[in-house]
């Protein structure tokens, strides 16, 4: 039987929780041609039971009988697939039903392009949007602004099987930021896009890697980028030249839970009454929270200004070109 043309990737550990919602937003896509292959990564929850209730011909399990991580298991999920395009997913997340038929479609179409990405929606644990991405979408502004600041979701991409391939596809020396890394080596062979619709779903939890491990990942985002200088400057890096590397954890925000995240997230996207609800809940846990009073009072301009300003701060703090 022929390989279909598109593989989507998932790896899960003790994702039961919105495991279903998941793997049901693949198996619902408007383009039907396509395997699925989902890796359980040593889960000790309800996973395996969850994957084991869908009857679907396209869908496969590897299961590994101990946690490996989330770049060894993408390292073992890729050797199990097929087809010339390869479309992650991660199992917190939802994709829209006409994602893949349109990445399918952008990449036909554009055949220079490495790798394709969406826009997404933020949800909260609850399911309840908080929020948009604001990522780039043509090639050029793309690659302007990669070795600053990431601009795709990586549950959200398609990408080139060759590409993939001939960049050297995802190391093992990267615990975090393993995506950002592989963005960065493919952006180096050719253009990379983003869709401008809003094509996938993205859950912000309260144990997500940014938030429980952020420095590390942070630390890890920032070998990626000291890499990505070396290959510039001299044609390789220190892994590709086989030279050991070494993490430097980045610091930790000055305020890194989930609620505050959230609220964050809210403000950015104008989504005031749910940013109101959040701060409340901050201040009451922590009544004499300064920054929490602070934005409680900017709830009460318009949602436009409120954008306005925050996306402004956050460019003049964080270089953000969002």
């Amino acid at each position: 039987m022929a390989a279909p043309r598109v593989s989507v990737l998932m790896p899960v550990f003790n994702g039961a929780a919105h495991l279903g919602e998941a793997v049901e937003s693949v198996l619902c896509q408007s383009l039907r041609d396509f395997d699925f292959l989902v890796v359980d990564d040593g889960s000790t929850d309800d996973s395996a039971r969850i994957l084991a209730e869908f009857n679907d011909p396209r869908l496969r399990i590897v299961s590994c009988p101990e946690n490996r991580g989330l770049t060894g298991s993408l390292i073992e999920g890729f050797r199990h697939t097929r087809g010339e395009l390869v479309a992650r997913q991660d199992a917190d997340d939802q994709s829209e039903p006409g994602r893949l038929a349109g990445q399918l479609a952008y990449l036909d179409a554009n055949p220079q392009v490495a790798c394709v990405g969406c826009q997404g929606t933020i949800l909260d644990e609850d399911g309840e949007r908080i929020g948009t991405t604001r990522l780039a979408t043509d090639a050029q502004t793309i690659h302007d602004r990669l070795l600053s600041e990431n601009q795709f979701i990586h549950g959200a991409l398609m990408i080139r099987r060759a590409a993939l391939e001939a960049a050297g596809g995802y190391r093992a020396e990267f615990r975090y930021a393993q995506d950002y890394d592989l963005v960065l080596r493919l952006a180096e062979q050719a253009p990379l896009a983003n869709l401008p619709a809003s094509l996938y779903r993205q859950r912000l939890r309260r144990g997500m890697i940014s938030m429980a491990r952020g420095a590390e990942q942070r630390g890890f985002a920032d070998l990626a980028r000291q890499l990505a200088r070396q290959r510039r400057e001299h044609g390789t890096d220190a892994i590709q030249r086989g030279e050991a590397v070494h993490i430097v954890p980045g610091p930790t925000p000055q305020a890194a839970d989930y609620e505050d995240r959230v609220v964050h997230l809210c403000l950015r996207s104008g989504n005031l009454k749910r940013a109101r609800r959040g701060i409340l809940r901050q201040l009451q846990a922590q009544p004499w929270r300064p920054r929490a009073w602070g934005r409680l009072v900017l709830t009460g301009l318009g949602s436009g200004l409120v954008r306005h300003l925050t996306r402004h701060w956050d460019r003049a703090r964080y270089g953000d070109a969002g």
